[in-house]
């Protein structure tokens, strides 16, 4: 996903466009449509989101000569979008859209541990794993870069609640273990068994925290 003023700055160019689309001819107010379509599904990549499904529904009825209302119709959702951003929305958007993203990392690593391909599956857990502890801190607000993770994983269990329990800081240490194997090609250190349980503390956080 873009950063965050790419977005902000790139709706706000695509709505001083509107007003000169509405009297343009057919083919430029559909180019014009699926370039905010675009826009509206970097910030807001799940279908269940209802940005996206309106989108999608304004750019499927873009069938040439369109009909008048599409440009105004899709510049009030893009205006509307905008105003959610401006409000400090947009954090909450992109975390949503990088826990999409994680999640889908995560079911190819299931996918690869099902078929016993346990090196590529602890590459991508434990990568993702490591990323998904670092941007919730960023939200949280704690210092994370260059910040070796076992301190993470320390001022996660003082927080009130806490995003790691006791429990959750064990199996989190572990997780740690095996992505500091993968990312060194130590795969003999690394058991098929040790992969799975990555995974889910992974998805539990993404979906706790991110999602």
């Amino acid at each position: 996903m873009p950063g965050s003023n790419a977005v902000k700055e790139r709706i706000e160019e695509l709505v001083s466009q509107a007003r000169e689309n509405t009297t343009s001819d057919g083919y430029q107010q559909r180019a014009w449509l699926v370039a905010a379509q675009h826009a509206v599904l970097a910030v807001c990549p799940s279908s269940n989101n209802p940005y996206h499904r309106d989108a999608y529904r304004i750019v499927d009825r873009a069938v040439i000569p369109l009909h008048p209302a599409l440009v105004p119709q899709m510049a009030a959702l893009l205006t509307r979008l905008l105003e959610e951003i401006e409000g400090d929305l947009l954090t909450t958007v992109e975390n949503h859209a990088i826990a999409v993203t994680f999640d889908d990392f995560l079911d190819h690593g299931a996918e690869y541990l099902k078929d016993g391909r346990k090196n590529e599956a602890a590459v991508i857990a434990g990568i993702v794993f490591e990323d998904t502890i670092r941007r919730i801190c960023r939200v949280l607000g704690i210092t994370e870069n260059g910040v070796a993770l076992d301190t993470l994983f320390t001022e996660l269990t003082k927080l009130d609640p806490p995003v790691l329990t006791a429990l959750k800081a064990k199996r989190a240490r572990a997780a740690a273990g095996l992505r500091t194997s993968a990312a060194h090609a130590r795969w003999d250190e690394i058991d098929l068994g040790d992969v799975a349980p990555v995974i889910e503390l992974t998805k539990e956080l993404i979906g706790t925290h991110l999602a």
